[in-house]
């Protein structure tokens, strides 16, 4: 007897079932089937719609978990509040920055320094 795995004859149906279980997880997947996860990459090569199928399995997770996100702030969640304008809300100015301030000299080694000059375009 030998100790190697057998690679279970899987179609391309029964991957699409496991990644729509699993919301696109491949390790779940792969364990929900029955066989590793190289082999569900090696049919993602293989059938290329797979890995579309995959795609849109984790936007659908992540849909829901917007959902669920907004359930939340109309809540009244305060947490669920502040993630969302440290998230989307940059644009206008929610964020959180660290300013760093720095003291003396600056050392340049290496290549040598070039000055151009932008308005004659001469070095």
């Amino acid at each position: 007897m030998t100790n190697k795995k057998i690679k279970p004859k899987l179609s391309v149906e029964q991957i699409k079932n496991g990644l729509e279980k699993c919301k696109g997880n491949v390790t779940a997947c792969a364990v929900s089937l029955g066989c590793s996860r190289k082999q569900i990459y090696v049919w993602f090569q293989k059938h290329p719609e797979l890995v579309e199928f995959r795609e849109d399995c984790e936007n659908e997770i992540l849909d829901l978990a917007e959902s669920k996100l907004a359930q939340q702030i109309n809540e009244g969640n305060m947490t669920a509040i502040i993630f969302l304008l440290k998230t989307k809300g940059r644009k206008r100015g929610y964020v959180e920055r660290i300013e760093q301030e720095t003291s003396g000299q600056l050392k340049l080694s290496g290549a040598p320094v070039i000055q151009f000059d932008s308005k004659n375009g001469k070095k």
